[in-house]
């Protein structure tokens, strides 16, 4: 008896490790690496990327844990979805027009906005392009899941330093500095501005130094950037917008049990695009309110006479853009004609914005 309670209890004793291995290894969360070209302390983060992170580690009873590397430490935000796409991040998050040579179409799209419209809602109104041109998703995002896009509701818009932009005319001349390039510098150029190319960390400085008279940027740097501490006049003119990637390594995606697989399918189809269309509308005029208030700026819009003008004349390089999407694969002339029926649909005349309201109260 006793030498078979020895024996058992040795076996037990035997085991232990063993399950004690099988119960941590089950314990250990599934780290996701997230690429971000944003410092931690930026809006973006703080209020919208890192709650959705919070959020779906959260409805994963912590099974997901997401482990962010900020400021392009994982690779240049250009190259964010192929850091995803090779396997260097798990997930990214980047601008498309980080990368126009890669996004063909969606870092220019909203470029082909008319000056006189603010943008709406940017999000539903790529969602309703997509259900009736599925291969623009096709052809730019391969080879990983898309988890959702998202874009900001106003568009950059013309913001100077002295002199305010009071009718259009007042542009012609004026060194207006912004990153990036494309259909926007070309829409600048027919509204008659000298268009400066600059990283979007040197606009400050070239302001303050008198390098350039103002910039074309949306409203939130005028706060997080203290670009509002140099520019003091802003005039409703929209050049161009911005849409958002948020995308997910494919393999590590179908690795996940099917039950996770469900917890991130509902965050990135319901809860990241409703979270980030709430926090682009709170940013957005939160810091133009913000701006107005403590800055001293001041919000114009043009003549109708103006507006009708200036459209007609961005009508030209945008025209000229969507024909130039056929060398890319796609059917420019389809394209430009579905995207100005979902402009009328989605985005609205100055006037008829939200951006309105802070004209009036000067």
């Amino acid at each position: 008896m006793k030498r078979t309670l020895l024996t058992l209890t040795l076996a037990a004793a035997l085991c232990l490790p063993a399950l004690f291995a099988q119960k941590s290894a089950a314990e250990e969360p599934i780290v996701l690496t997230f690429n971000l070209g944003m410092p931690p302390i930026h809006q973006r983060w703080v209020n919208a990327i890192k709650p959705w992170c919070d959020e779906l580690e959260k409805r994963s009873n912590g099974r997901i844990k997401i482990e962010p590397y900020f400021a392009n430490a994982l690779g240049k935000r250009s190259d964010a979805m192929d850091s995803v796409r090779t396997g260097i991040a798990d997930l990214a998050e980047a601008p498309f027009s980080s990368n126009p040579g890669a996004f063909p179409f969606h870092s220019q799209i909203f470029s082909a906005a008319n000056p006189s419209m603010a943008l709406g809602n940017a999000y539903e109104m790529l969602s309703d392009f997509y259900k009736a041109h599925p291969e623009v998703l096709k052809k730019e995002i391969k080879g990983v899941k898309l988890m959702f896009i998202h874009a900001y509701p106003v568009g950059d818009c013309v913001m100077t330093k002295s002199a305010p932009i009071l009718k259009l005319d007042d542009i012609k001349g004026k060194k207006l500095g912004f990153e990036g390039g494309g259909l926007r510098f070309e829409t600048m150029q027919a509204l008659g501005a000298s268009v400066v190319g600059m990283n979007m960390s040197d606009l400050y400085q070239a302001m303050q130094g008198g390098i350039i008279d103002g910039i074309v940027m949306d409203f939130d740097p005028l706060i997080s950037r203290r670009y509002g501490e140099e520019v003091k006049h802003v005039t409703l003119l929209n050049i161009t917008g911005t849409a958002f990637y948020v995308v997910m390594n494919q393999e590590r995606y179908d690795s996940l049990p099917d039950d996770l697989k469900a917890i991130v399918d509902d965050m990135s189809q319901n809860y990241g695009p409703n979270l980030l269309e709430k926090f682009w509308a709170e940013n957005v005029y939160g810091s133009l309110d913000k701006w107005i208030k403590e800055m001293g700026g001041t919000v114009y819009v043009l003549s109708d006479e103006d507006y009708a003008r200036a459209d007609k004349l961005a009508a030209v390089p945008a025209q000229a853009w969507f024909k130039s999407l056929d060398k890319a694969g796609y059917r420019g002339a389809e394209l430009e004609k579905t995207f100005h029926q979902l402009e009328a649909k989605y985005f609205t005349p100055w006037r008829q914005s939200e951006a309105y309201r802070y004209v009036k109260q000067q």
